[in-house]
């Protein structure tokens, strides 16, 4: 089967019942999906022809069997619909009429790929435990080289995501700017890659009071690898903490920058008030 996917072929291909009814034998050959530059292939999927090959070879047995009335849509299709969609800013309305399909299509393929992905590539990429000691040690080293700030092990932060909940429990749902909505927590290490995920919290609550219920503040305070790496720095014992901004609370694992009137008195003082905040004042 070939790798040469293209978002156009994608949607031009499912739109042709000729292509859905073709032979095993020709879709093997390859056909429309040798096309495309590698510059367009990475711009719509997000990886490139080496790292798509990787995850057909490995999805391999889970493509999906034909029907008695239709024939299912191969694999390296669904592989390429999921990895658009995973990438993209297009809704499902959209997707689904640029692919010819229906949106519950569209959240189907890009739910059964996550959920085969997981099964079969998590055990091998993500790691059985968040803190060790080899990971606080790359994590705190990687922010101090990078941005000058020591013993700080990932920046934590959350967003709001809309979602229609039943009417019973909108309630619970409506955030305070007044749509329903779940949030997002990640925690994210100096490279910016992805270390802890919470989802389902309901929008009522802020992203400070998420990260209060989550098991990651509870982790951070049991864990004694954090309280074993601690340093002493101008005289003062500092642990390994986390980062993030004034809507979460002080506390000993996570820092959090200065009110904005601290904050500009500061960087006055210094005389360095960067340049995203000159252009506010103005």
């Amino acid at each position: 089967m070939s790798n040469g996917v293209s978002v156009g072929e994608i949607a031009e291909d499912i739109n042709n019942s000729d292509n859905m009814q073709q032979s095993e034998e020709d879709s093997d050959e390859g056909g429309p999906y040798d096309e495309g530059s590698d510059e367009a292939f990475m711009e719509d999927f997000r990886v490139n022809r080496d790292c798509f090959d990787i995850l057909l070879k490995r999805l391999q047995k889970y493509e999906r069997k034909d029907a008695a009335l239709s024939k299912a849509i191969p694999l390296d299709r669904r592989i390429a619909i999921a990895m658009y969609t995973l990438g993209s800013m297009g809704n499902y309305n959209i997707l689904s009429f640029l692919f010819g399909m229906s949106e519950s299509m569209v959240g189907e393929i890009l739910l059964h790929f996550c959920c085969d992905v997981c099964r079969i590539l998590g055990p091998e990429f993500l790691p059985k435990a968040l803190i060790t000691p080899a990971k606080v040690h790359k994590c705190t080293q990687g922010f101090l080289n990078l941005f000058g700030f020591p013993q700080c092990f990932g920046a934590i932060d959350g967003r709001h995501f809309a979602i229609k909940p039943c009417a019973a429990d909108a309630a619970n749902y409506r955030n305070q700017k007044g749509w329903c909505s779940i949030i997002v927590l990640a925690l994210v290490d100096h490279r910016s890659r992805f270390m802890y995920l919470n989802v389902g919290s309901p929008g009522r609550f802020n992203v400070s009071e998420a990260f209060e219920k989550s098991s990651l503040k509870k982790l951070m305070q049991r864990n004694p690898i954090l309280k074993n790496n601690a340093k002493r720095i101008a005289g003062v014992d500092v642990p390994v903490v986390l980062i993030g901004d004034s809507a979460y609370k002080f506390s000993k694992i996570l820092m959090k920058p200065y009110s904005k009137s601290r904050g500009y008195c500061f960087y006055a003082v210094k005389g360095t008030i960067p340049k995203t905040r000159r252009r506010s004042r103005k």
